[in-house]
């Protein structure tokens, strides 16, 4: 403004126009805020900008928090380019010139007007609070124009020019004019941008996810062509970047990229708990199910999980596209640590720091996490990058930006709330270490507009955090030590600080936790030499460390660190981390630059002896990190089972066997397990699955006649059901799925050292603690995870259908294997004797009839069939003799509760002689509710039919097995059946085990002779997810083994 005070407070007698550097005209987005304001003529082209923001923006806000409004589930695609959309719809200035640049970073220039700043942040702090009035009241249309408004202000920051007569305006209105004469093409793409503006919407509000982002990205395609540049306008500069550096980025992410994507389905071995839970998150936001902002289980947000579920709207969503997205996340955060560390330390180094964080084994860890991880380094390292190209091009709109992903930081992994501490101390030391230098006040203006931009983003969240401070605030809160050092055990808490920075250098220098999630389990975090180079840039930092880069990447790691420090536990989860691994190579890369700086001096044919060093230690750095996070991480113990990579194996197999339907026990259908995640490597497949009960031994639900093999997916209770699957399926093939684990049972020290772990005893213990949680394995072979078993077609069809005699008057015989249910008389052959096992599909009353003959009779279980009995579920004899079988064949049929008649599918005739188990009454209150055979009594329960029906039934649910026990070898024998109530075990008619008063199990030998005894178990049905188990061993073992199921017949 002109420094004539008279006319500096006479505005009616002013012209002042608002302007941005390429003299284009902004006045219309401010009316009335200014007495007196000249008006000039508004062009098309700037209208149609000013409403394109206004409608941009609209639609980011309600993405960022209309969590319950349909419009969020697609506007949400605004996340990924507002500052493409503020690039395009106008060009900021730079405020200050070369010179001013360098006094800005002193504190010592005046940015534009400082009345102008402060009443444009003013009025977005009122707009915002205005925001979140409207937010409590319920007003989200006025909420949201709040929220947009308050953002405009923000980006409309310009400085005031003054004119001192009406023709300096239309002098400078005339440039303007000209800058923007359009023609027929120009206003045609202005039609095309308005066009796919409202396309976008429409589509949003027609649940058409795809469609929104098309139109979206046709508007950045036509405003590219409406973007004039003349030699005037002045395009922001992100710090002087050039054409090399960008090259030099774009080698990088493909190089972080390629090394992020090769063998992504296999490192790590699986998915963990935690992304499992994150998977499911990603699964509702596709198919639109609204989620809330916040959940208290996860402690976060759900903005990156909406995000992700977006995304797989379009390009699908598998375990192969999630891992996906984290890797380019990952990637670009390679990217901006080397734009960091360029605009803070220079190019070398932000080479350095790029390639380090590429390749250190601890960011490929994280990197292929499916949490929130990734898109919060990303976002704060992409915060903090813009901050400081905004203060070395004095340039609100970076400035802006920077604030827009801070917030966007806050919103996602725990830790991304922390971010603003850091840069909260970094300004409060340089202003103590810089009292005496003027322009602090300037220097703060300028930075506020970070912190409104991203209070803005994040005032949704604000409302969410105000109605539930409690909840939001649990999860650090339940883990946070400070508090200690305002109680009356103060000395304790300093102990335990102390004791919590030693457990800091063991992770990156000896030994990381046990859980093998997000670190090398007893292993160092870094590889030595990028360990020391790191220590060498620490104390650089540290010596030099009023220097302002210095401090800021300093405070970075210590705020990044310092959540885990404060946090309790024995272990440093190092989850809690993230925050601090882009300083990390930070400081690495310097450390790095300066000790190898020693060497530019010495030349070799006049080149620096420094490049190499730094190639070759790099190259170094490379190797180490390459085989230990492709080779030793995914083989390591601890990985493996924390990752469940038994599904990792099984879906190997599942490879080599496509054309195969696929069975899977209902203990992978347990979210609450890991190893719950085999669907989505099915899904990954493509290959058709459900999930069964393998005990209920439902042979019919096997068959198919399309020609499909078959695979059977069960937990390691299963191992020793090989028998019992060859018997009716010789050429079937049983695999066993191991989980690297077998040494923590067999006691020998030196399998316990295979993996280097600095403390085997820790690891192996904290292994075996939560492996036997889920009691899904074998006593006799624990370490067995999985076992798969393969049924070829070709014995699924040889075992199903019937064999028939046919008889002719002469007393001719035929003996022929019938596929289908249909009897055909057989030349002169018009009678037949059908002997074959049937599998009773439920326990009910049943009766058989055949249709198409002139007589028949039906016999099961030695019993008449004509008329209706109670079947037990599982497989009986059933002998039909047919006399009379007309020409068009007959058909056996047969009739559930006297329902009606149906003809009885090939699937249920087994034509094998093989029938196992033992015979299981259900009881409620003393009252048979269900029968079925057992053919394996090693099994689990999962409470679905029929255990579950006689679960919820009045009274105790107790069930009784009967049958016979074959004896190989005489001896002395113990007996045990084993479950959650345990249960009293007789042989012929004598109770050998039982509970005793404490609740142990008690037992008492008995000679048993070779051959067939009678057995009896009485016990209740066993809680849910627990394992029945008959065990037995003779005198001189020590460890039971199960009885299998050719020794059990009902």
């Amino acid at each position: 403004m002109s420094k004539n005070k008279k006319e500096k407070n006479n505005f009616s007698e002013e012209k002042i126009v608002f302007k941005n550097g390429s003299g284009r005209n902004y006045s219309f987005l401010l009316p009335g805020l200014l007495k007196g304001i000249h008006i000039p003529q508004v062009l098309p082209a700037d209208m149609l900008k000013g409403i394109g923001i206004l409608f941009s923006v609209f639609l980011l806000i309600a993405a960022m928090f209309s969590f319950s409004n349909r419009l969020y589930n697609y506007a949400f695609w605004l996340f990924i380019i507002p500052v493409l959309i503020l690039l395009i719809f106008f060009t900021p200035k730079n405020l200050a010139n070369a010179d001013k640049q360098e006094k800005l970073l002193n504190f010592t220039v005046t940015v534009g007007s400082r009345l102008f700043l402060i009443l444009k942040m003013a009025i977005a702090l009122c707009l915002t609070l205005l925001g979140q009035y409207f937010l409590f009241k319920g007003n989200i249309s006025f909420s949201l124009l709040s929220y947009a408004g308050a953002l405009v202000q923000l980006g409309f920051i310009f400085e005031i020019s003054n004119y001192n007569n009406d023709n300096a305006v239309a002098e400078r209105f005339s440039e303007t004019k000209r800058e923007f004469a359009y023609g027929i093409k120009e206003y045609l793409l202005w039609g095309g941008v308005l066009f796919s503006l409202l396309g976008s919407l429409f589509s949003a509000i027609s649940d058409n996810a795809g469609l929104t982002l098309i139109y979206f990205i046709l508007t950045v395609f036509f405003m590219s062509f409406l973007y004039v540049k003349k030699d005037d306008v002045k395009i922001p500069v992100l710090g002087g970047i050039t054409k090399v550096d960008w090259l030099i980025a774009a080698v990088l992410f493909f190089l972080a990229l390629i090394l992020r994507l090769y063998n992504i389905l296999d490192v790590p071995p699986g998915f963990s708990k935690d992304e499992l839970n994150a998977f499911s998150l990603f699964e509702q936001a596709k198919k639109n199910v609204p989620l809330p902002m916040y959940i208290e289980s996860l402690g976060a947000a759900t903005l990156g999980a909406v995000f992700i579920g977006k995304l797989g709207t379009l390009f699908g969503l598998d375990m192969f596209t999630v891992r996906f997205f984290h890797a380019a996340a990952s990637s670009f955060n390679v990217v901006f640590i080397f734009l960091l560390g360029r605009e803070l330390f220079g190019r070398r180094t932000g080479v350095i720091a790029g390639l380090i964080l590429a390749l250190i084994s601890q960011h490929l860890i994280f990197s292929s996490k499916l949490e929130s991880m990734n898109l919060t380094m990303l976002a704060v390292t992409v915060s903090f990058f813009f901050y400081f190209a905004a203060l070395r091009n004095a340039n609100k709109f970076f400035m802006v930006v920077s604030g827009i992903f801070l917030g966007f930081g806050i919103y996602l992994y725990t830790p991304g709330r922390v971010a603003p501490v850091i840069l909260v101390l970094y300004w409060i030391i340089l202003f103590i270490l810089n009292l005496k230098v003027k322009g602090k006040k300037d220097f703060l203006i300028f930075s506020v507009i970070m912190v409104f931009a991203a209070l803005i983003v994040f005032a949704p969240m604000l409302d969410y955090v105000m109605k539930n401070t409690g909840t939001y605030f649990k999860r650090a809160s339940s883990f946070n030590i400070l508090p200690l050092l305002f109680s009356k055990d103060m000395g304790s808490a300093v102990v335990l600080w102390v004791h919590q920075f030693g457990i800091l250098f063991r992770l990156f220098f000896s030994e990381g936790c046990a859980n093998g999630v997000h670190n090398f389990p007893g292993r160092a975090a870094f590889d030595y030499l990028t360990g020391f180079f790191f220590l060498g840039g620490l104390g650089y930092m540290i010596y030099y460390w009023k220097s302002r880069n210095n401090l800021f990447v300093l405070l970075w790691f210590t705020v990044g660190m310092g959540i885990a420090i404060i946090s309790f536990g024995a272990d440093l989860y190092p989850a809690r981390i993230i925050l601090a691994i882009p300083a990390v190579a930070l400081i690495a890369a310097v450390g790095l630059d300066k000790l190898t700086s020693v060497l530019q001096g010495i030349k070799i044919k006049k080149y620096s002896a420094a490049l190499p060093v730094i190639i070759i230690l790099l190259a170094f750095i490379a190797v180490l990190n390459m085989n230990r996070f492709f080779v030793i991480y995914p083989q390591d113990a601890s990985v493996r089972f924390m990752y469940g990579a038994s599904a990792v194996e099984i879906r190997k197999l599942a490879e080599k066997h496509k054309n195969s339907n696929v069975f899977c026990s209902r203990y992978f259908y347990d979210t609450n397990r890991i190893e719950s995640q085999l669907s989505m490597h099915l899904d990954y497949l493509k290959m058709k699955y459900s999930f069964i009960d393998v005990s209920d031994a439902d042979l019919s639900a096997y068959y198919n006649a399309e020609g499909k093999d078959v695979l059977i997916v069960t937990e390691g209770v299963y191992t020793f059901s090989r028998d019992y699957f060859l018997r009716y399926y010789p050429n079937a093939k049983v695999y066993y799925i191991y989980d690297n684990i077998d040494y923590l049972f067999s006691g020998i020290r030196f399998l316990t050292d295979a993996y280097g772990w600095k403390n085997p005893g820790v690891v192996t213990s904290f292994i075996k603690e939560r492996y036997f949680v889920n009691n899904a394995f074998d006593h006799s072979v624990p370490q067995v995870k999985a076992v798969v078993v393969y049924i070829p077609n070709s014995d699924i069809l040889a075992l199903h259908g019937f064999n028939v005699d046919f008889k002719g008057n002469k007393g001719e015989k035929i003996n022929k294997k019938l596929s289908a249910n249909m009897l055909a008389p057989e030349a002169a052959m018009t009678s037949a004797v059908i002997s074959t096992l049937i599998e009773i599909p439920d326990y009910a009353k049943y009766d058989f009839y055949v249709e198409g003959c002139k007589s028949y009779t039906a016999v099961i279980d030695g019993k008449s069939a004509s008329s209706a009995e109670m079947l037990y579920k599982g497989l009986h004899i059933l002998k039909l003799e047919i006399s009379g079988i007309q020409n068009l064949g007959a058909v056996i049929k047969w009739r559930k509760n006297g329902v009606r008649w149906e003809e009885i599918p090939v699937k249920y005739f087994i034509d094998s002689t093989n029938i196992s188990g033992l015979m299981a009454s259900y009881y409620a209150d003393s009252r048979k509710v269900y029968q079925q055979l057992e053919p394996l009594m090693q099994y689990s329960n999962y409470f679905y039919s029929p255990r579950m029906g006689v679960n919820l039934a009045k009274g105790n649910a107790g069930v009784v097995y009967k049958g016979r026990l074959l004896v190989t070898k005489q001896d002395k024998y113990s007996i045990i059946f084993e479950n959650t109530s345990g249960g009293d075990v007789y042989v012929d008619g004598v109770k050998i085990s039982g509970l005793d008063r404490d609740g142990r199990i008690k037992t008492s030998e008995v000679v048993l002779d070779y051959g067939w005894h009678d057995i009896e178990i009485k016990t209740y049905i066993g809680h849910s997810n627990s394992v029945n188990r008959l065990l037995w061993k003779r005198n001189e073992e020590s460890v039971y083994r199960h009885v299998l199921s050719g020794n059990l017949k009902p």
